[in-house]
């Protein structure tokens, strides 16, 4: 069964299109004095965010169906594998690990509310750097190297991206 997918597909649109509203009312490029205005880079993640989700429902219905009609009349299936699509030896088998890795995604979610938060807590450069970091280990990364890079490449990509080239200064 698929229904955790259409689920958390569900709260991301219905996530995607309450932060539109206050996204809409940003100022645009010709309303301030940076290039690209604070407006294009939120609207340009949510756009592509809405599609996206759109399209893993529309794979995802396409897959069930799919399996259904694949599945003889007297078939029980096997499992609600709320793992598939993962192979056997990528799924922790003890429990703590077992639950994070069944509802990364939900945790993906939540950390990225609560980065936005505390951006303006503690500034951007360590809620990003926290943020990376979460997500790097949460997402299965285990090496320390591959660890370190993937959060301190993150944390200078948004970095210079949004101050150096987009002019858009951080808290």
């Amino acid at each position: 069964m698929s229904r955790h997918i259409y689920i958390f597909s569900c709260t991301l649109i219905a996530v995607s299109l309450a932060y539109l509203i206050p996204t809409v009312q940003l100022p645009g490029a010709e309303e301030v004095s940076t290039f690209i205005g604070p407006r294009l880079w939120p609207l340009v993640l949510l756009i592509l965010l809405l599609v996206l989700t759109v399209s893993l429902m529309i794979t995802t219905l396409v897959q069930d169906r799919k399996r259904k009609d694949a599945q003889e009349p007297g078939d029980i299936e096997e499992n609600d594998s709320s793992h598939e699509g993962y192979e056997d030896h990528a799924v922790p088998s003890n429990g703590l690990l077992s639950l994070l890795f069944t509802y990364r995604h939900w945790i993906v979610l939540v950390l990225t509310v609560i980065y936005t938060v505390m951006i303006q807590i503690i500034g951007f450069l360590v809620a990003t750097v926290m943020f990376s970091f979460l997500c790097t280990m949460l997402l299965g990364a285990r090496g320390k190297v591959a660890i370190v890079s993937t959060t301190v490449i993150a944390t200078m990509l948004v970095q210079i991206g949004f101050v150096y080239l987009l002019s858009i200064p951080l808290p």
